[in-house]
Formats: structure tokens, C-alpha cells, sequence
């Protein structure tokens, strides 16, 4: 598993309001030693750590976003966001941050 980066609520980070507009479309369940995360209705899902370090979260997720963006920038997936809410390890804000950036098809 890649090096985990701290979880901080940034409205401005694409991936939180992913995170906070798909969340509903997520299972989540422990598997052994890691979570594991999937879209409903799908057998497919991504394996991730999280855990709570002092008063800091922190997380990685084998995603590819997370692998080759989220690595290099320190910012978490949405995978991780939707997690850690799950856990209830963050609130999220009650409205959506307005996403910049346009969504791949």
C-alpha cells in the first residue's frame, strides 16, 4: 500500500465534492487488516488504510487516483473522504463545495 497522507477538510480540493455527491452510491466494509470500498452493486472495489495518528487522520487507497495524483499532491481521494465519513472520522460540510474541475466520462 502506498504512504498514507493526512485527511483535511479543503472545500477547494475537486476530490471532497466528489466525495460528498457519490457517497450514497458506496459500500463500505472491513476486510482483514484494510477497508474495502464499492461502488453498490458491484463485486470490484478499492482496498485502503485509515487510522487515526494523535488528533491526525491519515489514509491511502490503491485507486489510481490516489496512487499516481494524491501521492505526489498529499491530498486524499474521494474514496478515502467517503471512508472516513463512514467511520465517522470527519463531518461533512452540509452543502457540497462547488466542484472546478470537469468530470472525466
Amino acid at each position: 500500500m502506498t504512504a498514507p497522507v493526512e485527511l483535511f477538510l479543503d472545500v477547494a480540493d475537486p476530490r471532497l465534492a466528489h466525495a460528498m455527491t457519490e457517497r450514497g452510491a458506496y459500500t463500505f466494509e472491513r476486510e482483514g487488516a484494510f477497508y474495502v470500498l464499492r461502488k453498490r452493486f458491484e463485486r470490484a472495489g478499492y482496498q485502503l488504510e485509515l487510522f487515526r495518528e494523535g488528533n491526525t487522520i491519515k489514509g491511502s487507497c490503491a485507486c489510481p487516483d490516489f496512487q499516481f495524483r494524491g501521492t505526489e499532491s498529499g491530498n486524499p481521494c474521494k474514496h478515502l473522504w467517503i471512508a472516513a465519513e463512514f467511520l465517522g472520522l470527519v463531518a461533512f460540510p452540509a452543502v457540497a463545495p462547488t466542484d472546478p474541475s470537469p468530470r472525466k466520462a
